[in-house]
């Protein structure tokens, strides 16, 4: 196939591409990342892009605007090269990967060696660092520098048998005599294993574990100091893998594509490697400091991580290729820390239950409790856990793409300009809003959202099928054909760059993702026998749950009407649980048990889900009595 050659502006960037290769993937190449929740398959209308000269082929209908097209904007996703052409891409078709905070991403107090001291629990890290004499040679002790340095680490109650790479082997003699046989020895237990990860001279005042939590739409790390239990510094980032697609289903349908799982690795491992040069910057730690890691994820996140190919976790029986990982070295995974660093994966449950909510069940301690506990972690995906000491069960539905602003018109992430609280004025109804950063709002954020079907169903301006009300508000409601909108925000006050609204179909998208989440905890209390009222503690976790008004959640139905003091929100439980594992060799196994004791739900298979979800698209049910505190 012949090359051409694609100019980008702005920047001016000429990158050669094959004939018939896709526009979207040619930017990437050439250093632009476009927004594209759907991974390039035309629907989400994020990619968009300006032809300033030159033809393209489309394999598609783009969704644009007789104006978008007559000024020559076309969807990359679709476009095919078939001659030299130039494109302008704006910037709000660029996906920026700075993650933006307006508050402290973790408070400094927290310690997660303190939370073991609390559970009684010794800090007892899966990787130990230990200072050892071994006797040197004599005539009479002629044993091999092998054989002492093993008898000296049985001495000190450290179970055989032993493991020891070639590399280590090689300097092991010359690293005794030059120490006078003191050393510091790294080690880290696999059953019965001893594996001998570092033997050194020099003393390493310093070690430290890593936990990350491989998020499908931010990855979080901790570096956390092994002997204090203390966290050192704590960074996140967007998961670099957001313009292959917005959710794990994208994902899985991008991997499977030529070089589609190759690429999506690799962007896994910027993400995280780019995480650990800033914990790194932050700390003044050295890379070889970093000697053990806690990975928790959902499954789809941790199969593309290492590059197993997830696109059974999607098709029928909805089986992964691994649950229980084996544990890596650092230099296989692609990490760049001590190349013989361990790493390990949280176990999952199933396709859609993963390595973060075992993560999280252990951080909320919800397998020691004697309450009936319901664990909701609220992000990209929807994943609820109900249970106690006794027994626990888990679901998991979709949930993100509406919180994320993914599907929504107007929809954005919570970053600075999205609204992300509406309030409603009680003597004049008026709707007020709350911007992050302050400044005019750009679009609306799940948190928002949520706040906005709230006030419109309470004021009377939405039906309870979610249907605008235009004689309620005609000020801000107006007719779109067969389907209305209201106006939050118009084009004089955002200085002309277009209105902020949302529509009827955005409400409807919300309306289904708040069913799909109340329709599971239902199907989960069925499945066991108890009624809503039996829950005694709700859990919430996850990156949107830090934004989440329980009130407005429970007046749409989403969460159920239980007195408000059973509500608590724990952050992000899987980093949080990832980082205690880290420090404990009885909470890695606890993790285990607790994947092992989860029984799981697939609700597209499970009989009466889908009433329970038709009956959930209303505000906030059809059941009015599962809501006596909502008027």
């Amino acid at each position: 196939m012949s090359k051409l050659v694609v100019n980008f502006n702005p920047g001016n960037i000429c990158i050669e591409a094959t004939e018939g290769s896709s526009l979207l993937e040619v930017a990437r190449l050439a250093g632009y990342s476009l927004a594209s929740e759907c991974g390039g398959l035309g629907t989400c209308g994020r990619c968009k892009v300006r032809l300033l000269s030159g033809n393209i082929f489309l394999s598609g209908e783009p969704d644009l605007t007789a104006k978008e097209k007559a000024q020559g904007y076309i969807l990359a996703c679709l476009a095919r090269i078939i001659e030299n052409i130039e494109v302008e891409i704006p910037p709000e078709s660029e996906f920026s990967y700075t993650l933006v905070t307006t508050d402290t991403p973790f408070n400094p107090a927290e310690h997660p060696g303190a939370e073991l001291q609390v559970r009684g629990i010794p800090i007892n890290p899966l990787v130990q660092l230990l200072e050892l004499q071994v006797p040197p040679a004599t005539l009479q002790n002629n044993a091999s520098d092998y054989e002492r340095f093993g008898a000296a680490l049985a001495k000190r109650d450290v179970p055989r048998t032993f493991d020891i790479s070639l590399d280590c082997l090689r300097s092991l003699g010359k690293t005794l005599r030059e120490s006078d046989g003191a050393v510091e020895v790294l080690t880290h237990q696999e059953a019965q294993l001893t594996k001998i990860l570092k033997v050194s001279s020099e003393p390493q005042p310093d070690i430290y574990g890593l936990a990350l939590d491989i998020g499908t739409t931010t990855v979080f790390a901790r570096l956390i100091d092994l002997k204090s239990g203390e966290i050192q510094s704590e960074a996140s980032e967007y998961n670099k893998q957001i313009p292959c697609g917005g959710d794990i289903i994208h994902r899985i349908v991008y991997a499977g594509r030529k070089h589609g799982l190759a690429q999506l690795q690799n962007l896994a491992l910027q993400s995280c490697n780019g995480l650990i040069s800033e914990l790194l910057q932050i700390t003044g730690a050295k890379r070889e400091s970093i000697v053990a890691v806690s990975v928790a994820g959902n499954t789809t996140m941790q199969h593309l991580m290492l590059g197993i190919n997830p696109q059974t976790i999607r098709e029928e029986p909805y089986v992964p290729a691994v649950t229980q990982f084996p544990v890596f070295a650092a230099v296989e995974v692609g990490l760049e820390i001590f190349p013989q660093a361990p790493v390990f994966f949280s176990p999952s449950v199933a396709s859609y239950v993963g390595g973060d909510i075992t993560a999280g069940v252990l951080a909320a301690d919800v397998h020691h409790s004697d309450r009936l506990t319901l664990y909701i972690d609220l992000g990209t995906n929807g994943e609820i856990v109900l249970g106690n000491r006794e027994w626990l069960t888990a679901c998991a539905c979709s949930a993100g793409p509406a919180f994320e602003g993914s599907g929504v018109k107007c929809g954005m992430r919570a970053v600075p300009g999205a609204i992300d609280q509406v309030t409603r004025n009680s003597k004049t109804g008026e709707l007020a809003f709350r911007v992050i950063g302050g400044g005019t709002p750009k679009g609306i954020c799940g948190s928002g959202m949520i706040d906005l079907l709230a006030e419109l169903r309470s004021s009377g301006r939405l039906d309870a099928r979610g249907k605008l009300k235009q004689e309620a508000d005609p000020r801000r409601i107006r007719s779109m054909g067969r389907k209305a909108e209201i106006l939050l925000i118009d084009r004089a006050e955002t200085g002309g760059s277009g209105d902020v609204v949302v529509t009827e179909v955005d409400l409807d998208n919300l309306i289904r993702t708040k069913g799909a989440i109340f329709a599971g905890i239902q199907t989960l209390l069925k499945g066991v026998g108890l009624p809503v009222f039996e829950i005694e503690r709700v859990v919430i976790a996850g990156g949107f749950g830090r934004y989440l008004d329980v009130e407005n959640a429970i007046r749409i139905g989403m969460l159920p009407d239980l007195p408000r003091d059973r509500f608590e929100y724990i952050g992000n439980g899987s980093l949080r649980g990832a980082g205690l594992a880290l420090l404990s060799w009885q909470l890695w196994g606890e993790l285990h048990d607790i994947s092992r004791k989860i029984t799981y739900f697939e609700l597209s298979s499970w009989p009466g889900y889908m009433d329970e979800f038709m009956a959930a698209l209303f505000l906030p049910h059809t059941d009015i009595g599962l809501f006596p505190s909502v008027r």
